[in-house]
């Protein structure tokens, strides 16, 4: 219930930055939504709709989302638009070839023949790079500037809230050009 609210919540605020951008109004920050254990969550099915939204249409006003599990199977994730949204992995050692295709997004490099103990892929659109993930100690950790979120609690889960964003919105599509190729954009 709780990943309901907080998935919600971040939904909503999604809602609210495209209102702002159709308002010609600045974004400030970023919201990074992240998810351990998704084969557990994705499950509800309100849940993968949430993220599944999040993953779709969060960039283009500093949503982001940070999906983690133990073990990938292709059927956690939803729909194939959930997956091709997911454009940066990190794979680290995985116990089959099935698991390390859906870590790294096709069938090389293979993710079940990593060492182990922080070896890992990092995959890009483009760019495959192996690299190892420091381990920072709690107590490096308490050296960061970290303050507390200004949310004491998320608010209840309402689906109607959340509800189908884009035929919610007003949204249209628009063509960006900045001396660059065009490049459409949703607002």
């Amino acid at each position: 219930e709780s990943a309901r609210r907080a998935l919600a919540w971040a939904v909503i605020e999604m809602k609210k930055r495209y209102a702002a951008l159709a308002m010609n109004e600045e974004i400030n920050g970023r919201i990074i939504v992240a998810c351990d254990e998704i084969q557990e969550l994705a499950q509800d099915e309100a849940i993968a709709d949430m993220l599944s939204k999040l993953v779709r249409l969060g960039r283009e006003v500093k949503v982001h989302c940070i999906i983690a599990t133990q073990h990938p199977l292709l059927d956690i994730f939803g729909s194939t638009d959930t997956r091709r949204n997911l454009t940066g992995r990190i794979a680290l050692k995985t116990e089959d070839y099935k698991s390390s295709e859906v870590a790294v997004g096709g069938s090389t490099p293979r993710a079940d023949h990593l060492c182990g103990s922080g070896d890992c892929y990092v995959v890009t659109p483009g760019a495959v790079h192996r690299t190892q993930i420091a381990y920072i100690t709690p107590d490096e950790m308490r050296m960061y500037n970290i303050t507390r979120p200004t949310l004491e609690k998320f608010p209840d889960f309402e689906a109607e809230q959340v509800g189908t964003f884009l035929k919610e919105s007003r949204a249209q599509w628009r063509c960006v050009d900045a001396g660059r190729p065009r490049v459409a954009s949703l607002v």
